[in-house]
């Protein structure tokens, strides 16, 4: 089959001109080998065969054209309506596809040079009134539900298996890097307020199941009189059972995962690390913290509820010793 030209595929396969270019780019769409050698460029009608919507492009539901995301300008050459009239018409309708998305998608270097673009720019009289434009352009969006709707089906392209593995592929590709790990390694040091931080709010957005252990203290403590509150969170950290006013920590740990010289288990070395550090971190604050180790809680729970109550006595009588 003989090769097609740019716009020979733009009008037969009703495809926009932004669309055909980023395919090439990509390999998608192959140039056709027997007509490579002259000056105007052939497509490979065979390619278009394996070009898919939502993958590769996204279908304007007013002109049916192939595009690559929907914009003001697309709409208002093709049906003279806006964004906000598109979406309240469709409003399921795609915003853009999934090669659009890893395409736009920037490496550092180009986010900090267009920041640094863009700084420069509101300094300007001219910048100002762009900030004023999108500013206007943003309150249209959100009052009409736009950002919501954007959002989700941003969320929803996250999610397809194939941009999970694109970002696993590139998450492995960067850490595999020695030069990487060290950046990431300096800038945690440097911020490690902001690292705690996002570290802790990472935690919260974690489904958190408790262990049998510490299902099991939690009933010898009830069954004491004992009021605790279940994974309370004093900055970073999340304790396992704690007595606010009298600032008293309990910790439910698992020999294995904790390590314990008794059974004979090391521990895994990131779990001692972060369990110093928050040990360190309540004492700092005036925490009083106590570690039940798995074996006694399975050997005796109560005993341990029995040290927890004499212990919030003993608090509660001013004395920390």
């Amino acid at each position: 089959m003989s090769g097609l030209t740019k716009k020979q595929v733009e009008q037969q396969y009703h495809m926009s001109g932004t669309v055909l270019l980023s395919l090439l780019k990509v390999g998608v769409l192959r140039l056709s080998p027997s007509e490579s050698k002259q000056k105007r460029l052939y497509i490979d009608p065979e390619s278009l065969l394996d070009i898919r919507e939502g993958e590769h492009y996204i279908e304007c539901l007013e002109c049916r054209e192939k595009i690559a995301l929907v914009t003001s300008v697309h709409l208002k050459r093709c049906s003279n309506m806006t964004s906000d009239v598109y979406f309240q018409k469709h409003p399921d309708a795609p915003v853009l596809s999934n090669l659009t998305h890893n395409l736009k998608t920037k490496t550092e270097k180009q986010k900090s040079a267009q920041s640094e673009k863009l700084k420069a720019r509101f300094q300007t009289p001219e910048g100002e009134i762009t900030r004023q434009q999108i500013a206007e352009a943003s309150q249209r969006l959100m009052l009409n539900g736009g950002l919501e709707r954007v959002t989700k089906q941003l969320t929803e392209l996250s999610k397809t298996p194939a941009r999970r593995a694109d970002v696993s592929a590139q998450s492995k590709a960067q850490w595999a890097t020695e030069e990487y790990r060290q950046k990431v390694q300096g800038w945690h040091h440097t911020h490690r307020e902001e690292s705690l931080a996002g570290a802790a709010n990472a935690r919260r957005h974690i489904t958190r199941k408790r262990t049998k252990l510490h299902a099991q203290l939690k009933a010898a403590l009830v069954h004491a009189g004992v009021q605790s509150e279940t994974e309370y969170e004093v900055g970073y950290y999340a304790i396992d059972e704690a007595v606010p006013d009298v600032k008293l920590s309990i910790e439910a740990d698992g020999c294995y995962w904790h390590g314990c010289t008794v059974c004979g288990f090391p521990g895994h070395p990131q779990i001692a690390h972060y369990d110093k550090a928050k040990e360190s971190y309540l004492r700092n604050r005036g925490w009083t913290i106590l570690h039940f180790p798995g074996h006694e809680i399975k050997k005796d729970a109560d005993a341990c509820a029995c040290v927890v109550t004499r212990t919030i006595e003993r608090l509660r009588n001013g004395s920390r010793d």
